[in-house]
């Protein structure tokens, strides 16, 4: 990413407010107030959830089964959504995946889903989905 880019850290909007707009509203204002002065922001840059594992068993058993919530017959990823607001998926630099702490949580969970393996909610780290970065170049 160029010294012009924002990374958003976190957006979080309830399930109960996901038909009300809410957080394309706010990530369309992030945005634009992202390239006034001072910020002046030439792109945003973001990490989320990877469809892949969202839209695993596991994924599904921690969004739903775990809290006795339906899952629903249409289930759109974050990922599919921030595409939909065009931002596009980028690599992830390898030194961001060469984690030196073998042992931690996150990384035993991303070696797994790297090796094929499946990570099931049962083991010790059932919370470490693997991330996806995502970037969207802005207009100003």
């Amino acid at each position: 990413f160029d010294q012009g880019t924002i990374w958003i850290k976190s957006l979080y909007i309830s399930r109960a407010l996901h038909i009300y707009g809410l957080g394309r509203a706010a990530m369309r204002e992030t945005e634009r107030i992202s390239t006034l002065p001072p910020l002046n922001a030439t792109g945003l840059a973001l990490d989320t959830v990877s469809h892949d594992s969202q839209a695993s068993e596991e994924g599904l058993w921690f969004n739903f089964d775990r809290m006795n919530l339906p899952r629903p017959t249409k289930f759109r990823t974050n990922q599919e959504w921030y595409t939909g607001m065009d931002y596009v998926v980028v690599p992830v630099p390898e030194s961001v995946t060469d984690d030196d702490d073998e042992d931690s949580p996150v990384f035993k969970a991303y070696r797994k889903r790297m090796n094929g393996d499946t990570v099931k909610a049962t083991d010790d780290f059932d919370l470490a989905f693997p991330t996806v970065w995502m970037y969207k170049a802005l207009t100003i």
